[in-house]
């Protein structure tokens, strides 16, 4: 199964992109499924550290399913003045 990132290799979303933005060089798959989703992934984290330190939050769940019956979990962190989605 290909990687969700894949389709920034794809040729017609790379020819999207070029007619936007001619110079810009898109990632690739490989960059965005790994050291650009973990540093976004770190930054978010220390984020919400910052955010949530010694605040009284709400944690709320909700699920279904995909159209392969598989469980898709959706989960949030709330305080007064933020939501943080997991």
């Amino acid at each position: 199964m290909p990687s969700p990132f894949s389709g920034v290799e794809h040729p017609t979303f790379s020819d999207f992109f070029k007619s936007l933005c001619p110079e810009y060089i898109l990632p690739t798959h490989n960059d965005l499924s790994g050291p650009l989703v973990n540093r976004v992934s770190d930054d978010l984290h220390s984020a919400m550290k910052v955010h949530l330190d010694g605040q009284t939050v709400t944690l709320v769940e909700d699920g279904s399913s995909n159209v392969h019956n598989d469980p898709v979990l959706a989960i949030s962190v709330q305080t007064e003045n933020a939501t943080f989605f997991f």
